[in-house]
């Protein structure tokens, strides 16, 4: 098998999805984490608690980010695992292609750009366990194979 044949294997998606039937269950709320309303509410934090000029930032930030990842979707065109496989569960649908991940793009910069300007270690960690958690139930959730969170 070629390495993007490899690369574009579902078991992994499967294996995951069969560890633990509880597993599988928190990745529905956890969808959560890459939604709008998830986001709308970081930036109006953002703005309103810590600084506006942060907050419309991170707003044209997010807003970049989603052209960026719409365009390099377009450009590689990759299928979502559920695409190639009938094993593979899914819990919520997407029409667009699965590489890059948007959830992983939108979270590196949300979280990146807050740990970033809020400098504080607790911050920075609540800040990347966020981001591994959203990668993780993207993978569990079968929306994305490994290699599109990475």
């Amino acid at each position: 098998m070629d390495v993007l044949g490899s690369a574009l294997d579902p078991a992994i998606n499967v294996a995951v999805q069969q560890i633990s039937p509880t597993l599988t269950l928190l990745a529905v709320p956890g969808v959560l984490l890459d939604s709008t309303p998830w986001y709308l509410l970081l930036i109006a934090v953002l703005y309103l608690g810590f600084h506006p000029r942060h907050g419309v930032r991170l707003a044209v930030l997010v807003g970049v980010t989603g052209g960026l990842n719409e365009a390099l979707k377009l450009a590689w065109h990759l299928p979502r695992p559920y695409w190639v496989s009938l094993d593979v569960k899914i819990f919520t649908s997407h029409p667009s292609f699965g590489f890059p991940s948007g959830a992983a793009m939108y979270g590196a910069a949300m979280y990146g750009y807050i740990a970033a300007v809020v400098r504080r270690r607790w911050v920075v960690a609540v800040c990347a366990l966020l981001l591994v958690t959203t990668c993780a139930v993207r993978i569990v959730g079968g929306i994305h194979f490994v290699q599109d969170v990475i």
